[in-house]
């Protein structure tokens, strides 16, 4: 089978930070994931992307960011073959 990935994500203006959470919801072992996110920030022309590694069920990450995106994306370029979901929180 294929990843299926489930998570969200949220700012953090206190700390300057983006907070991913991840979820692999497959049967079996956890995959290594190596996955883009692009954050979209407001007066930026292109989105900055970040290469995060998920290597297990449940995991965060933290991003720093200035000021809040408008949006964050999971694998904006859909390298990955996998299920995905993944919204703000």
């Amino acid at each position: 089978g294929s990843p299926v990935v489930q998570g969200g994500w949220r700012y953090d203006a206190a700390r300057k930070k983006i907070e991913i959470d991840l979820a692999q919801l497959q049967t079996g072992e956890a995959y290594r994931l190596p996955l883009e996110v692009a954050v979209r920030s407001e007066g930026a022309s292109e989105p900055r992307v970040e290469t995060i590694m998920m290597t297990s069920r449940r995991q965060r990450f933290e991003v720093a960011a200035e000021k809040a995106p408008f949006a964050v994306e999971l694998d904006p370029n859909t390298w990955m073959l996998m299920d995905a979901s993944f919204a703000k929180k």
